[in-house]
């Protein structure tokens, strides 16, 4: 691009690239449950791949506060946009930016900056917990382990050129030092061929694509499945036993992230919602006249200031150095509480019009479901913040 990307530009451009550029796509996107190429690529001239990388190695350099205001502005529209790039910036440059060695980051980093390389994230199972009940096993085999297990609903598995895989490597441990993480591939082609395979999985690695879900399509949600997948100990991130201290450690930025997602759609569809009211009659008048209504978008309000006061607050404190472990959970649990109310109400005030797929909001509805269950439900969460209060108080 002619203009350099900053947090300045983003700020200033970003509203128009959403709506312009991306939303246009969005009910295709729905519908087919592929990304076009163009899309990766409208995406990788805005530097949406290297936003959180600092610029010395190679990336944009946002502070947080700046990239919540990005993630905000990407969940006005499908659900894709955000979840691409929060999976990038918001986990993959952080696992390897904080855990990997020299030749991991020399060989991950600057083509990941580039957009030119994706790294999933392997740490769900279809039938277990995503913590110390992992099912997923690494036995050692000399210089090597053999992986067997089964990941689910790993988001962009298809087009990823290798995945981070959380297996236990020591039964024993498994609460403290007895599960690993592995740098797993080369698996499939990169963004810059989405459609593409280039090279062959690694003996013993199976992948499918799950059936399709409920929102946020188009991300190539697969299930992988080891058996007896040789991968070398030098692909260990970190060091053996790491595994769940690298997972947590990632997440709080994380969970912080999916709230900040919450008050963009939440934002968005409360928009539309007064359009739609201050158009629709019913007995003679718009809805948006009518009280019960306003009660409504009187709660809708309130509901996003308070979150969107949480988020930057949380975003402030991140940046400033402060642990956010027990605020991001608290911040992620408010927000998809907060979406839920609003998206509930703003299903009401389009009526069944609201149902049908002629306008975003059935779509968005779906959208907001799905970030219900990233990086923790919310029994979670509230799990996360009674451990603190009952440690402090």
């Amino acid at each position: 691009m002619k203009n350099e990307v900053n947090a300045k530009y983003l700020r200033e451009n970003l509203r128009s690239f959403v709506d312009n550029e991306l939303e246009p796509f969005a009910a295709k996107i729905d519908r087919t449950d592929r990304i076009p190429d163009e899309i990766w690529q409208k995406m990788r001239d805005m530097r949406l791949f290297s936003l959180t990388l600092p610029k010395e190695e190679g990336g944009v350099g946002l502070k947080w506060m700046d990239y919540f205001f990005v993630l905000e502005e990407l969940s006005r529209t499908g659900g894709f946009a955000r979840v691409i790039v929060h999976q990038i910036n918001g986990l993959s440059y952080n696992m390897i930016s904080r855990y990997g060695n020299k030749e991991q980051k020399d060989h991950y980093l600057s083509r990941m900056a580039k957009g030119e390389f994706l790294l999933a994230f392997a740490l769900t199972e279809p039938d277990r917990g995503t913590g110390t009940d992992l099912g997923t096993k690494a036995t050692r085999k000399g210089d090597k382990y053999l992986l067997n297990g089964k990941k689910h609903l790993i988001t962009l598995a298809d087009l990823s050129d290798a995945a981070v895989v959380f297996a236990v490597t020591d039964e024993k441990r498994r609460k403290s030092g007895g599960i690993t993480a592995f740098l797993v591939g080369p698996m499939y082609s990169s963004i810059s061929a989405p459609n593409a395979r280039l090279y062959s999985l690694p003996a013993g690695l199976d992948m499918v694509n799950v059936p399709l879900c409920m929102g946020s399509r188009g991300l190539y949600e697969g299930l992988l499945t080891f058996t007896d997948c040789e991968v070398p100990a030098s692909s260990i991130l970190g060091n053996e036993g790491q595994g769940l201290d690298i997972a947590l450690d990632v997440l709080d930025e994380s969970r912080a992230s999916i709230a900040a997602s919450c008050l963009g759609l939440g934002q968005k569809m409360m928009e539309l919602a007064v359009t739609r009211a201050k158009q629709r009659i019913t007995f003679g008048k718009p809805i948006a006249e009518r009280q019960a209504i306003q009660q409504m978008f009187g709660d809708i309000a309130t509901e996003l200031h308070a979150l969107r006061l949480m988020v930057y607050d949380v975003a402030a404190k991140f940046d400033a150095g402060i642990d956010i472990k027990t605020e991001a959970s608290m911040t992620k649990l408010f927000g998809l509480t907060a979406l839920r109310n609003v998206s509930d109400k703003v299903l009401e005030i389009y009526g069944g019009m609201g149902y049908s797929s002629q306008y975003p909001i059935e779509r968005m509805y779906r959208d907001a479901r799905s970030l219900w269950l990233e990086e923790g439900t919310p029994t979670i969460q509230r799990l996360v913040i009674a451990r603190d209060v009952l440690k402090k108080y």
